[in-house]
């Protein structure tokens, strides 16, 4: 055997303000069909209207609560224009520097293989 039904009294135990407890129990009871419309406008002591735009509203939000979600952690937002063209100059600057240092070593190199010769003069025979 389970449980009796709680029905719209879940709504006490959880967090938020008494209002919007008050709010979503009595929405919660409309829908289940233990109050109507005007019992509920007067228990938020607003009009018919404003109870069916909650209503809506709450059902609106529930919908997009139980829409599917995607797995995996959450894509990192793009970036702002202005941080995107300073990571591009770092970019660029990087590469840049790449490129310095690959020239250096070349130079090196050379020097390392060719400067003996070049220093040596030749000699007349």
């Amino acid at each position: 055997m389970g449980r009796p039904a709680t029905g719209p009294a879940l709504v006490d135990g959880l967090a938020g303000s008494d209002r919007a407890k008050l709010i979503v129990r009595t929405m919660l009871e409309t829908i289940s069909g233990t109050r109507t419309i005007d019992d509920a406008a007067h228990a938020l002591e607003c009009n018919r209207a404003y109870v069916h735009a909650l209503r809506e509203r709450l059902l609106l939000a529930t919908i997009a609560a139980a829409e599917p979600r995607t797995t995996g952690p959450k894509p990192k937002p793009p970036l702002p224009a202005d941080a995107q063209a300073q990571v591009n100059d770092a970019e660029r600057r990087a590469r840049d520097a790449q490129v310095a240092l690959e020239l250096e070593r070349c130079r090196t190199e050379l020097a390392l293989v060719l400067g003996p010769r070049l220093g040596r003069k030749k000699t007349a025979t």
